[in-house]
């Protein structure tokens, strides 16, 4: 979008520039930077408020301005072409939209594992590969992590042991 303010080809500068950027969740905001390095799609950056070095995609810059005030208000004003979206955590963390209660399995070989993990699915649960804060219960197999364990007792959830007892609880809902 503003290639014509930034070369493709590798350079450093430290001139300040004062940008309006439009982030991943689509998110306009000010920025007052000096540009480290410019190279192909991207600009490494170091962005003097936050005294933080990012990289910006150089399509997703919106425009260039002469002050900081001039690009906060120019910001407002592009935001509202940007529905923002809801960041969604990704790997153990991966958001649970639906609300669903959460379960995480430990101490099973991987086909029997997959095996169960595709009933507890198909039972509405969400599975997580990690143990959280909302986990509703860890299901422990024959080697189950002690680690995991620990975590799951501390936050609270409930600890299912064994293949028997979690296909109970499929069935009635009761942890015993």
């Amino acid at each position: 979008m503003l290639r014509k303010f930034f070369s493709s080809s590798p350079k450093s500068t430290q001139k300040r520039r004062f940008l309006v950027y439009k982030n991943r969740f689509d998110e306009v905001k000010p920025y007052e930077v000096e540009i480290l390095i410019s190279h192909g799609d991207t600009l490494e950056v170091l962005d003097i408020n936050a005294a933080k070095d990012k990289t910006f995609l150089k399509d997703n810059i919106l425009g260039e301005y002469s002050s900081f005030v001039e690009a906060e208000r120019q910001s407002i004003q592009k935001q509202k072409h940007y529905k923002i979206r809801t960041p969604v955590k990704m790997g153990a963390n991966m958001g649970n939209p639906s609300s669903k209660a959460e379960l995480c399995f430990t101490g099973f070989r991987k086909a029997e594992k997959i095996e169960l993990i595709s009933l507890a699915e198909n039972k509405g649960f969400f599975i997580r590969s990690d143990v959280s804060g909302g986990l509703t219960a860890l299901i422990c197999g024959e080697n189950p992590g002690p680690s995991k364990m620990k975590r799951a007792v501390n936050n609270g959830a409930a600890i299912v042991k064994g293949k028997t007892a979690f296909l109970r609880f499929l069935e009635t809902g009761e942890i015993k």
